[in-house]
Order: C-alpha cells, then sequence, then structure tokens
C-alpha cells in the first residue's frame, strides 16, 4: 500500500488508542511542535502531513488521528484496513488505558493488512508521580504481544521523533 516513486515514499500512520491518553498531542508534538494542555478531544478523526527525509528519499506520512471514544470507534476501524503502521497509545498515569490496548491490537490484527507495523507508545511519561504504569509493565505487556515499546512525553517532547521515525523505519 506505501506509494512510492522515484524519490518519495507515502506512508499512512494511525494513532489509536483510548480517549485522553495523549494522541493529539502526540501528533502535534511530532508535526508543528506544539503542546496545549487543554487540547479538546478529536471528533472522528483529524489529518497531518510531515515530510522526512531518510537516506535522500523523501517520505511523506499523511498520520490520521482517530478518536478514542467508543462511538467513533467504527470509523477508526475504516481507516485501519488501509494504514502501513500504527502506533497504539496509552496513558502512563492510567493503567486501564493499557488494558485497553489489546482491545485495539486486536483490531488490528482483525482489519489491517497483514504486513502493517504496530507500535505500542506509554505517553505522558513526563507525569512520573502520577504514573500507574511502571516502564518494565510496559515493556513486558509489549514483549507478550511481540510488538516493540517505547515512552513518550508529548508536552517535555520525549521521545516523539523516535516514536514516529521507528515506525516509519519498521514501514
Amino acid at each position: 500500500n506505501i506509494m512510492e516513486d522515484q524519490n518519495e515514499i507515502k506512508m499512512k500512520i494511525l494513532l489509536i488508542g483510548e480517549s485522553k491518553v495523549g494522541k493529539t498531542c502526540l501528533i502535534n508534538s511530532y508535526v508543528i511542535r506544539s503542546f496545549n494542555i487543554n487540547q479538546l478531544s478529536t471528533v472522528g478523526l483529524d489529518f497531518r502531513t510531515k515530510k522526512l527525509d531518510i537516506q535522500g528519499k523523501q517520505i511523506i506520512l499523511n498520520i490520521y488521528d482517530t478518536a478514542g471514544q467508543e462511538r467513533f470507534r467504527n470509523l477508526a476501524t475504516g481507516y485501519m484496513k488501509s494504514a502501513d503502521g500504527f502506533l497504539v497509545c496509552f496513558d502512563l498515569t492510567s493503567e486501564s488505558t493499557l488494558e485497553n490496548v489489546t482491545y485495539w491490537i486486536n483490531s488490528i490484527k482483525n482489519t489491517a493488512r497483514k504486513n502493517a507495523s504496530m507500535l505500542i507508545i506509554g505517553n505522558k511519561s513526563d507525569l512520573n508521580e502520577d504514573r500507574e504504569v511502571t516502564t518494565e509493565q510496559g515493556k513486558q505487556f509489549a514483549a507478550k504481544n511481540g510488538i516493540d515499546y517505547l515512552e513518550t512525553s508529548s508536552k517535555m517532547h520525549i521521545g516523539v521523533d523516535e516514536a514516529f521515525e521507528t515506525l516509519v523505519k519498521k514501514i
């Protein structure tokens, strides 16, 4: 599904996970280097583009921000079919959002193309005092599912570029 011509590769990346885990903030931190503590919940779907230059190739990332609320899940599922990669996000300050990652992984496995890449992202790593999920728990969960794991902070811009670039390299 990756669109490729001479010097340009287009990739479709989806950020999925429960509502309020920081998907929109992660995208904004990556694409426009911005963080808004009062970011509103995404309604339906949002979309951003970012261009990268890797080894002389122009890579155009079409990054889709899906709403985490249950009423929008069918919409997210529709976009899964054509995605090249997924950042499956949860909030390190909310253990229940990690538990719900299983739902999203199964959704991807049942819906997306077999060769689509995944990365599990534990977001809000700057909120150490509020953590409900340790780095070790996140790593163990990811290893159990056979998926790589990274932690990010959109607010402090920690691990954000690494998350997207790791996924691009996997794709």
